[in-house]
């Protein structure tokens, strides 16, 4: 009679640890399938002045040291000048984050790395001053993505505990209670 108590009491004690047992798993989204994500974010565009800037084909770059960059080709099109077109790339960085109360990501302390128009007119020169102050005055505030609802993490979005930055991926830590 000991012996069947003693399974009962083994089995009770294995079942409840199952059942409170928790899933913990990583997710690593390759540069490819964060740059698709991102990709369906664009274009955007921008109103400067006299001009319109068409924010084009985003990129992840991995920069190392947990900041991860996003790289964009500008087409600038000048209302005034019919016709008229700049072309050029600019790259923002930041630290990234992920709440997963709102579903979002964001880039903590973001910097604008690089803004360069290919050409050297007055006015594509003075298109770069007027947009570096307006990301300069823009870019104190994180930059905030919403998750996708066809993402391929969209799932798991309110069970991602903490994301890493590593050399060529973004690691998901995903824990289920």
């Amino acid at each position: 009679m000991r012996f069947k108590t003693f399974n009962i009491a083994c089995l009770l004690l294995l079942s409840s640890a199952i059942c409170n047992a928790q899933a913990v798993f990583t997710v690593t989204l390759s540069e490819a399938m964060t740059n698709t994500m991102i990709a369906a974010m664009f274009p955007r565009q921008i109103k400067i002045e006299k001009s319109v800037v068409y924010l084009r084909n985003p990129r992840i770059v991995f920069m190392g040291q947990e900041r991860l960059g996003l790289s964009l080709d500008l087409d600038a099109r000048h209302l005034q000048q019919a016709q008229s077109a700049s072309n050029g790339q600019a790259m923002m960085s930041g630290r990234l984050n992920y709440d997963a109360e709102n579903s979002k990501f964001s880039l903590q302390d973001p910097q604008l790395e690089t803004l360069v128009m290919d050409g050297q007119s007055p006015d594509e020169k003075k298109l770069v001053k007027d947009l570096e102050a307006h990301w300069t005055k823009s870019i104190n505030e994180p930059i905030e993505i919403q998750l996708p609802e066809n993402s391929p993490v969209y799932a798991y979005r309110t069970a991602i505990k903490n994301v890493t930055v590593g050399s060529d991926a973004i690691n998901l830590l995903v824990q289920f209670p």
